[in-house]
């Protein structure tokens, strides 16, 4: 009778035992399937990451935040799995270096902006009605407008790698020099031009809030130096396969780019965080975001 009560009590710790280590598999919960995602430091980047976290933590998701704000690292950290996803690659052309390093342990779909991300040279509209400029073919021999300058961000950096190719590939190297500088040096140099109605041109790309409060126009590439670059998420190919409902989700997310910039302008001009921004726009968008999981 006695051993009969020890084996009952065995039994039935072994069964709890068991039930415990399902528990996390069941709920979806446990450490294993926490879902980190990849973050980085822009804003288009803060406020597309939270909606897409919003949207996880729905569906009961245990999701954990990577801020990573160098995009080899990012790719790396994908690579290796400590990421799992990023959802704000510029594909197949900018990043193409960080994603080739890393191709055996990656996959990359969608279009999460809808269509391809502007990156080029960009002028005052008024500029480029004043002297027929709306193609990087068109400023042979005009240099005198714009003072031979071209202002770009910091060396090293795709749009001003690119810009350099382009000088000489369209054979404007012996006119324009490209200034070195930052992005706030760029858009104050562009913002006190156009305020003065004067000439200027920068290396300039969409997303972005400036295209919300000033008339640019952004100057055809006919040779694509620049490249082509989608908004793609760039996911660990382990994680795909694990995850083949989440890979469906990003494949069908949708956010136009003109949606992105007015946020983006919200945050810039007006204070309202990225955090709010994302709620905001994921609560008015619930109906549809669920059209897309499968």
């Amino acid at each position: 009778m006695f051993k009969r009560k020890i084996s009952k009590i065995v039994t039935l710790v072994l069964a709890i035992a068991l039930m415990l280590s399902m528990l996390p598999a069941l709920t979806g919960c446990g450490e294993d399937d926490r879902v980190n995602v990849g973050r980085a430091q822009w804003n288009y980047d803060v406020i597309q990451a939270n909606i897409i976290i919003q949207a996880l933590e729905d569906k009961g998701y245990n999701v954990g935040v990577d801020d990573i704000y160098e995009m080899g690292l990012m790719y790396a950290a994908i690579g290796a799995g400590t990421t799992d996803f990023y959802a704000v690659g510029w594909l197949p052309a900018l990043q193409e270096s960080y994603f080739e390093s890393h191709a055996d342990s990656l996959v990359a779909g969608g279009n999460l902006w809808g269509e391809s991300m502007p990156l080029s040279w960009a002028i005052p509209a008024y500029t480029a009605e004043e002297h027929g400029i709306y193609s990087i073919e068109d400023l042979e021999g005009k240099s005198d407008i714009f003072n031979g300058r071209i202002y770009g961000y910091e060396a090293g950096t795709g749009g001003s790698e690119r810009s350099l190719v382009a000088l000489e590939e369209y054979g404007l190297s012996d006119e324009y020099e490209l200034v070195f500088g930052s992005v706030p040096a760029l858009l104050a140099e562009l913002r006190a031009s156009m305020q003065l109605n004067q000439p200027v041109m920068v290396v300039l790309w969409r997303p972005h809030p400036i295209f919300s409060q000033l008339d640019i126009q952004m100057l055809d590439d006919p040779m694509n130096i620049f490249g082509t670059n989608y908004c793609q998420y760039v996911a660990n190919v382990n994680f795909a396969e694990r995850h083949p409902e989440i890979i469906h989700f990003l494949d069908n997310f949708l956010i136009t780019l003109e949606e992105m910039e007015a946020m983006m302008y919200e945050n810039e001009e007006h204070g309202v965080s990225e955090e709010e921004l994302a709620l905001e726009w994921y609560n008015d968008n619930k109906a549809t975001i669920d059209t897309w999981w499968p």
